[in-house]
């Protein structure tokens, strides 16, 4: 599988725009034209592609020594067959030296899709993410932070967190 480094240019963006719009809640996600307008030396997406076929993408915004993961999907039809741990991989690899981040729906069975947020936890857990005891609710979605290389802090979190999403990051609510 191999990662691209995607621009505005880049000829897949639809197909990517359909694979992000329906990975995402729509309260969990940013317009698709905006995060390819925002692309810059401090804000990526990658697109992962096996045989011409788009598998996935992932999406960073880079913060000093921290790369916080916006966004990370595959194919529907695809998921549960070790894409996503292939993704995962490469984004370790890519960012070695880097602390990765990582928002997620919060696990709670107050939720009603609490099942499919465990395994998603899990998932990250398998590969080498770690809970940071942070947990947040942004825009009415609970999130909990986990990191991969490294322990972060409440206040390095919302760095990253504030210059990427600028004077609203202020309403995310810390518990």
């Amino acid at each position: 599988m191999e990662s691209l480094l995607a621009d505005k240019n880049y000829s897949g963006l639809e197909e990517v725009r359909r694979l992000y719009n329906a990975s995402f809640p729509r309260d969990e996600r940013i317009d698709f034209d905006r995060l390819i307008r925002l692309l810059s030396e401090n804000r990526r997406m990658y697109v992962y592609h096996e045989d011409g076929k788009i598998i996935g993408m992932t999406y960073f915004f880079i913060h000093e020594d921290i790369a916080y993961m916006g966004y990370i999907c595959v194919q529907e039809d695809l998921r549960n067959k070790g894409y996503g741990t292939k993704i995962l991989k490469q984004c370790i690899n890519k960012y070695e030296g880097y602390m990765i981040a990582i928002d997620i729906e919060e696990a709670d069975e107050r939720f009603s899709n609490c099942e499919e947020r465990k395994r998603r936890r899990e998932f990250y857990i398998r590969n080498g993410f770690e809970s940071t005891g942070i947990f947040y609710n942004f825009f009415f979605v609970d999130y909990e932070i986990l990191s991969h290389g490294g322990m972060i802090a409440k206040e390095e979190w919302q760095a990253p967190v504030e210059k990427h999403w600028g004077k609203v990051a202020k309403t995310a609510r810390y518990r």
